[in-house]
């Protein structure tokens, strides 16, 4: 990496562009800009180039992502340890007495990846000779044969009630703590953006198109959007499955916001199979930093390998796809803010290191919460209630989550 390329990922781009003798109006500008970047010469490019031709010439951001991080080439092909978290072993004794203290012989995960979770919550199980047993929810195929291998292994066979690779196939009979493990991050996004020419809701997606190893950047149109089965009117998002309110996401000119419809979609497909007196824990990254409406887009992904994890340089994340282990948090009110528009009462929110070690001897939920500040949280929910859930759900962005500087 030169000397120049090493300051932009200390610095902010809009700073050091001033320092150059850049105005502000330039670098908005060039920041604020669709791409053009030949990609490397390499197998994951074809495949996208490949994908690009199969799908009427064109692919949604999410898609992209989706290929490159988990494609036959993609990043997750080759490292399977980044996969892996360190939350099993400070989440175990925890998960157990969750399930104790509400009184469920049933948990189960999605996106449990080997298993690891599982495991060692049922050998705290066989400790304590607390009768529990398991179910997951895991989409790639190595990784269910990894969990099957590890309960042959352990000799919990008999307390795998299901593994499936998607939520309708599940099948839960008994009340359950529902778990979410550093898995919701992980879902591709799509790319919001408001091509109007002031401050407004995202009316559109951002999209690519790949010809001869170039990229190049193009917003969708009302056909194209169409032809995925989406509309965005007055920022209302519709996937034909559900309806998400992003009207309080006001974008500058050309801004983007990356929101992962399909993280809304697991969360309330699984909300609609578990029974009525079940409880939601989510364990996952989430924004409580400020973001800037000047300086950068709206939740760009991040790496997680990275000192200066916030992705901001899109022509570098284009000229380098497969190398990055990108994720991608959501700003932790706005995620508060769709589970209340579900009818889901939040009842727990802590740090998630804290929450490991309190959580584990509480004989009830401590009663006052305050959203922390670190990177991870966990959420845990209020019994379900089987209420009917609204078609039209709210994904709200807080002001206090921004620095208001805008543009003129």
């Amino acid at each position: 990496m030169g000397m120049w390329r090493f300051l932009e990922k200390q610095w902010s781009q809009a700073t050091l562009g001033l320092l150059a003798g850049r105005t502000i109006a330039s670098y908005e500008r060039d920041f604020f800009t669709l791409k053009t970047v030949s990609l490397p010469k390499t197998q994951l490019a074809k495949d996208l180039e490949k994908l690009c031709k199969e799908k009427d010439g064109f692919l949604t951001l999410e898609e992209f992502y989706q290929e490159e991080l988990y494609g036959e080439h993609g990043y997750y092909a080759t490292k399977y340890r980044n996969v892996l978290t360190n939350t099993p072993p400070r989440w175990a004794h925890s998960m157990l007495h969750l399930c104790k203290l509400f009184g469920y012989h049933f948990f189960a995960e999605l996106g449990p990846g080997d298993g690891r979770l599982a495991i060692m919550t049922l050998i705290e199980a066989e400790k304590a000779k607390y009768d529990l047993s398991w179910g997951g929810v895991e989409i790639a195929a190595p990784m269910r044969e990894a969990i099957t291998q590890n309960f042959k292994k352990y000799g919990f066979t008999a307390k795998k009630e299901f593994l499936v690779s998607q939520v309708k196939d599940m099948k839960v009979k008994d009340p359950c703590l529902f778990i979410f493990p550093y898995g919701l991050d992980s879902i591709s996004p799509e790319v919001f953006i408001n091509t109007s020419e002031h401050l407004d809701v995202p009316d559109s997606l951002v999209g690519v198109t790949i010809e001869k190893g170039i990229l190049t950047e193009i917003i969708l149109s009302p056909k194209q959007l169409a032809s995925r089965g989406v509309s965005i009117k007055k920022g209302i998002y519709d996937d034909g499955k559900i309806q998400v309110d992003l009207s309080s996401w006001k974008l500058v000119p050309m801004q983007r916001a990356y929101i992962a419809p399909k993280v809304l979609h697991a969360v309330k497909d699984v909300v609609e199979k578990l029974p009525s007196t079940s409880r939601l824990c989510i364990i996952d990254e989430f924004r409580t930093d400020r973001g800037n409406y000047v300086s950068s887009h709206l939740l760009a992904p991040r790496n997680l390998l990275a000192t200066e994890r916030d992705c901001v340089d899109l022509v570098d994340g284009y000229e380098r796809i497969g190398k990055t282990d990108y994720y991608f948090p959501f700003y932790l009110k706005s995620f508060l803010g769709f589970l209340k528009s579900l009818g889901i009462e939040v009842e727990y929110v802590d740090s998630e290191y804290y929450a490991a070690q309190i959580l584990s001897t509480v004989k009830e939920l401590p009663k006052e919460t305050k959203l922390p500040g670190a990177y991870s949280q966990v959420i845990i929910t209020a019994p379900l209630k089987g209420k009917k859930l609204a078609e039209k759900l709210d994904f709200p962005l807080d002001p206090s989550d921004l620095r208001t500087r805008i543009r003129s």
